[in-house]
Order: C-alpha cells, then structure tokens, then sequence
C-alpha cells in the first residue's frame, strides 16, 4: 500500500466509520504487514487533518506486530517527528510507540521534554501520563530523576487531579518503594 492509497483509506474510512470500527481497522493492519511502511511515513510525516492523526493512532496499535519487528532506524523516525511535532494528538501517539521501544537515541532531549509537558497545564492529560511513563523508564539508570519529578508534583499539585495522572502517582510510589 502506498501514502495515497492510505489516504484513500482513510478518507473512506472516515466517512464510514460506523461500517469498520477501530478495533476492526487495527486487526486488520496487523494482519497486512505490506501497509507498515507506508503507516509508518505517514504517522511522521506532517500532513493535514486526517492523516497524520490517524496514521499516528493507528501505528500506536501496531507496535508488537510492527515496531517491535522494524530496524531502529524506524524508531528514530518516531522520536525526531515527536520532538518536531507541534501537534497534539500526534505528540500523544509517537510518545506512546517511544515508552513501548526505548531507545537511547535523543534521549536527553526527550527527557526535557517530558519534564515540560508534565509541568505544563497547556497539554493534555493524556500526552502528560505518557511523559510521566517515559520518566519513569529513566529513574531505574538516572535516580536522580526523582527530585526534579517530586519537585513537580510537590509545586503543581493541580496536575495530578486527573485518575490517569493519580495513577501515574501510583506507579512512582511503588518504583520509589
């Protein structure tokens, strides 16, 4: 499949979403190894509305039957376009495929900014878990870490409110432990 016949699919896909669900569209690209490529390029490539959006979604679903698979040169990808992406859905779903493939590529970069989403009351609360998960597989290598999480949670309490961010709290806690 190419990056037109995608949009395509998409396009159809999203005119007739009742037709094929999302669960119904993500078994089937799991089941079509010959469309990765082309999702792929698409999830970093910055497009309009739908595409990136979609394709970024969709390759989050993929992650064990793609990504898990693909040489690291693909996850490179991933975190440059997350680092460049100024959009949020787009941000959430490369984040979700970097916390599934650690790599150490760029990973200061990603650190500073998972600190500033957390710390930010402009990103969504979905984006922020994901940061927090992302520097919760760092605390294990850089202990240190902790102090400028606790500093965070300590001065914007605000922040934490939501059950996906206490539950992030939870996790910490028994890493801490």
């Amino acid at each position: 499949m190419t990056t037109e016949e995608l949009k395509t699919y998409f396009l159809a896909w999203r005119k007739n979403r009742l037709d094929k669900l999302a669960p119904e569209v993500i078994q089937e690209f799991q089941m079509h190894p010959d469309r990765y490529d082309a999702l792929h390029q698409m999830a970093i490539s910055v497009d309009v509305y739908p595409f990136q959006e979609y394709a970024s979604w969709l390759s989050g679903h993929i992650i064990e039957t793609f990504y898990k698979k693909a040489p690291e040169e693909k996850i490179q990808e991933v975190i440059n376009a997350y680092l460049e992406s100024e959009n949020h859905s787009v941000k959430r779903n490369l984040l979700k495929i970097i916390n599934a493939m650690p790599a150490d590529f760029r990973s200061g970069e990603l650190l500073e900014r998972a600190f500033s989403v957390l710390s930010s009351h402009q990103e969504a609360i979905a984006l922020r878990s994901y940061s927090f998960t992302y520097i919760l597989t760092w605390l294990k290598q850089y202990p240190e870490l902790a102090i400028e999480l606790d500093a965070i949670i300590r001065q914007k309490p605000e922040l934490f409110a939501s059950a996906a961010m206490k539950s992030c709290l939870k996790r910490y806690a028994r890493i801490k432990k």
